[in-house]
């Protein structure tokens, strides 16, 4: 991290990225995203795997373009969630998102704590769903 000295006086501020000022208005963006990327994975894949009609039980055509579309989603989705999990956790802590970063905070958060926990969960699921789309 550079930092920065204030014209006005000899005082050294961090960038405003670096401050934990972010976190207030990307967690709130990010848990959109999370909930968009999941719910545009599982509407593609019922629609190709149930709504469209299939020969012989095989997916063809567009069902198999949909399919695609949702391995991408997924992806998308694993991202965001893990993401929130490192926001969440900064958003907790009160600190910035570098502090969040730390593994030895991550690993309890997301093993000792229930929201944690569940934010793990959706990120395990999401790359479970991803995987299970190539």
């Amino acid at each position: 991290m550079r930092a920065v000295t204030c014209r006005c006086c000899t005082r050294t501020t961090a960038p405003w990225w670096w401050t934990g000022a972010g976190t207030g208005w990307a967690l709130p963006v990010v848990r959109l995203l999370t909930d968009a990327a999941g719910i545009l994975t599982v509407g593609l894949l019922l629609t190709a795997s149930m709504l469209l009609p299939s020969k012989d039980g095989r997916l063809a055509g567009v069902a198999v373009r949909l399919t695609w579309w949702a391995r991408s989603a997924a992806v998308a989705w694993v991202v965001v969630a893990a993401a929130q999990i490192v926001l969440t956790l900064s958003d907790e802590i009160g600190e910035p998102v570098g502090s969040a970063l730390d593994p030895a905070q991550l690993r309890s958060f997301v093993t000792q704590i229930t929201q944690g926990e569940a934010l793990l969960a959706q990120t395990v699921a999401a790359a479970v769903v991803a995987v299970s789309c190539w």
